[in-house]
């Protein structure tokens, strides 16, 4: 199990659907606007699982890990981070990095979500350990940087997926206490007064690094894997599940197919909602590749497990397949759309805000262990 972590972490419908017709002439502009901020040695060469959002009209970048010196394949050491950056949003000019602070503690793997005119982060992982911690960062001309304390978390979770619907923050997936979860924690956003609850299970197999977001009411997931735990065997999951919590239930979502590739997966993919009936995911890895990888993990160890996995770490980008197609999902009728093919777009662990129609999307993996240090946008 700690090589899938490992080697995932380092990165960090049906075919005959009409929805699938896309043509390369009408491709969305997708460019290159800038680089990681260079406030920290070595962030700028990119980061991954990286915490994004707005404020005040400005780009928000915080925390994240990479492999600044010797490459993971080569055994290097991860390395994490505590900066918190802004740049100004101009859509006719790159932003220009300016540090404004730090976290409260190196921290990657978490959740980062927008508020009320702050940003939430909740739970994650450094060097040292998983977390439970959970708090805001808000920033303005007059307040300027400021870090609020929010109810910790009763268990450490990481490399989970989370969104805000109706005042509630929802957090699902991930590595609960170090084990892998389908677990759904919430939290009232106003009212503290009780805390996390644990919420409820989504159905079949736990889901680590998985996607969410909130649309029309309900609570939408994707993607996600678990390793071979105990007797149950290493799982990728393409599907979905949707979750109303007006009524408890959860119903089972189609994942996206493209025309004669493998499935894409989710897994260590971004997503954000464009409207109300429209869900943007974008990235990942590619679910048979993975799927490999972690059967690989299962039927070997030691000497021979590390062999392997070196291996594993040092093909070229392009073996890994990592999905470079943007899916838009419809709740309203269950159907996915092709929005943009573009190999900027083929990453795992980036972060994604979306400011007006304008979405940037930041840093994350070429590869496992390889971090792109560009900084993208688009609109759809």
């Amino acid at each position: 199990m700690r090589f899938v972590i490992f080697l995932f972490t380092v990165l960090i419908a049906d075919l005959s659907d009409l929805s699938y017709v896309f043509s390369q002439t009408n491709q969305p502009k997708i460019e290159l606007v800038a680089k990681s901020p260079d406030g920290e040695k070595g962030y700028e060469k990119g980061v991954s699982a990286a915490y994004a959002g707005i404020l005040n009209d400005k780009l928000i970048l915080a925390g994240g890990c990479n492999f600044p010196d010797v490459p993971a394949a080569e055994g290097g050491k991860k390395r994490f981070y505590k900066g918190v950056y802004v740049a100004d949003i101009k859509l006719d000019n790159v932003p220009e990095w300016k540090k404004i602070g730090d976290l409260p503690q190196n921290s990657a793997y978490g959740v980062a979500v927008n508020y009320n005119n702050k940003i939430i982060i909740a739970g994650g992982q450094n060097e040292s350990s998983a977390l439970r911690s959970v708090f805001t960062i808000s920033y303005g001309n007059e307040t300027g940087f400021l870090i609020d304390s929010l109810p910790s978390l009763p268990v450490t979770i990481d490399n989970m997926a989370g969104a805000v619907l109706d005042g509630i923050l929802y957090i699902a997936g991930g590595k609960v206490n170090g084990i892998p979860s389908n677990e759904v924690f919430s939290l009232n956003l106003t009212d503290y007064s009780k805390g996390w609850k644990r919420l409820t299970v989504f159905p079949g197999n736990p889901r680590v690094q998985p996607v969410m977001s909130a649309a029309n009411g309900c609570l939408y997931i994707w993607g996600g894997f678990s390793p071979a735990i105990g007797k149950n065997k290493p799982s990728v999951s393409n599907n979905g599940w949707c979750f109303n919590p007006q009524t408890g239930l959860w119903k089972k979502l189609p994942a996206p197919r493209e025309k004669f590739r493998p499935s894409s997966s989710f897994t260590g993919a971004a997503a954000i909602a464009l409207n109300e009936n429209e869900i943007l995911c974008v990235g990942g890895v590619n679910a048979g590749i993975f799927m490999d990888a972690l059967k690989r993990e299962q039927k070997y160890k030691g000497a021979e497990a590390a062999r392997r996995a070196k291996i594993y770490l040092s093909q070229p980008a392009e073996w890994y397949r990592f999905n470079q197609t943007a899916f838009v999902f419809n709740v309203n009728t269950g159907k996915w759309r092709v929005a943009a093919k573009n190999p900027l777009l083929a990453r795992a662990g980036a972060a994604i805000v979306k400011h007006g129609d304008t979405i940037f999307y930041i840093n994350g993996e070429i590869k496992p262990g390889i971090r792109s240090a560009g900084i993208s946008k688009f609109s759809l």
